[in-house]
């Protein structure tokens, strides 16, 4: 148990990290931050950090919304894709 504990810290630090270099590399508009905070969104939630999660979430589809438009299908990536 301590070692997929550790696994999900040590995911939620690299997704944070590759995160944070993407927008001062790209700026906090790239789409690719689209898929980088819904995967950091998805280990927040292995880690029971829902408030982070929701937080990382929402700022994924604003990001999208303003790529795509409100009205895009292709939104944010789902679970299963």
């Amino acid at each position: 148990m301590a070692a997929v504990v550790s696994k999900a810290l040590k995911a939620e630090e690299l997704f944070a990290r590759a995160t944070a270099t993407t927008e001062q590399i790209h700026g906090p508009e790239d789409p690719d931050l689209v898929t980088m905070l819904s995967n950091l969104g998805t280990v927040y939630l292995a880690n029971h950090e829902m408030s982070a999660a929701e937080a990382s979430f929402r700022r994924a589809l604003a990001i999208a919304e303003c790529v795509h438009g409100p009205d895009s299908v292709t939104r944010v990536p789902r679970c299963s894709d």
